[in-house]
């Protein structure tokens, strides 16, 4: 008990001076750039179809969705994106289309700079490699990788019933939308569009590994059944001890568990 007590206080104080840091000083439009960055690297995900290159985008013209931020090419391309954005964004989330449809599963962060379109359908791979070794087996890894990529977050329960019912519903697949390469499933249509509107409301703190698991510095992923929403934002939890615990202090709690994810979150959203 002591020693775990002893790591959630170094995890407090790594934060404080971490908040003080010229890193944490940025206005909202610094911060902006700094997550577009991490969105397909800043690659102009409309290029790819209209010229079938990788071309970087230019910050004067970007547009959000479900929580990223997108760089374009120029003001036509930016327009066609946000008339039906769907229709440019990588498959599966940009996870390499052949790792995620290989024998394992895995979800490896695919190269903007490595991909193919087919059938109107951007596809990224990890490397020149795996784009070969794609090309010689099509149909089984695009048999597979939509099958793993459709297992959801949190294990389908719906992210926006949390807050909007205060209790644990399990989600319909039929209604799902995916926030930072992960897929989410939702009780309606009209949970679906509330997600869409606001995905970082709703979305569980920790992409639903368990908040005071974090704060205590272990991962464990979380019982959907056990969750608290502190400051419009949604927290779960291995058990309902856990619960109690962060409950006590859920300030201190998040910081602690904030300084963790910093360090093990890595690409999920680049």
């Amino acid at each position: 008990m002591q020693r775990t007590n002893m790591k959630y206080w170094l995890c407090i104080m790594i934060l404080m001076g971490f908040a003080a840091s010229p890193y944490c000083v940025a206005d909202d439009k610094t911060s902006a750039k700094l997550l577009a960055q991490q969105t397909m690297h800043g690659y102009c995900p409309v290029s790819y179809f209209t010229g079938n290159h990788a071309i970087k985008g230019d910050p004067k013209y970007q547009s959000r969705y479900l929580g990223e931020v997108y760089f374009f090419a120029n003001d036509a391309a930016k327009k066609s994106f946000d008339a039906d954005p769907e229709r440019f964004l990588p498959q599966f989330g940009g996870w390499c289309t052949l790792s995620l449809g290989g024998p394992y599963g895995k979800r490896n962060p695919g190269d903007p700079e490595v991909f193919t379109v087919v059938d109107g359908k951007l596809y990224l791979f990890l490397s020149q490699r795996a784009l070969r070794a794609y090309q010689t087996r099509k149909e089984s890894i695009l048999m597979k990788a939509p099958q793993m990529f459709a297992k959801p977050q949190i294990f389908g329960y719906s992210p926006v019933a949390y807050q909007e019912q205060n209790k644990a519903v399990k989600g319909d697949p039929n209604f799902h939308a995916v926030f930072h390469r992960q897929m989410y499933h939702f009780g309606s249509e009209s949970d679906r569009q509330l997600f869409i509107k606001s995905p970082e409301q709703y979305a569980p703190q920790y992409a639903g590994y368990c908040a005071m698991s974090l704060a205590k510095g272990s991962r464990y992923y979380a019982d959907p059944n056990f969750f608290a929403v502190v400051n419009h934002k949604t927290y779960l939890f291995l058990n309902q001890e856990m619960k109690d615990s962060f409950m006590l202090n859920p300030a201190m709690a998040v910081a602690a568990a904030d300084i963790l994810w910093i360090g093990i979150s890595g690409d999920s959203i680049q």
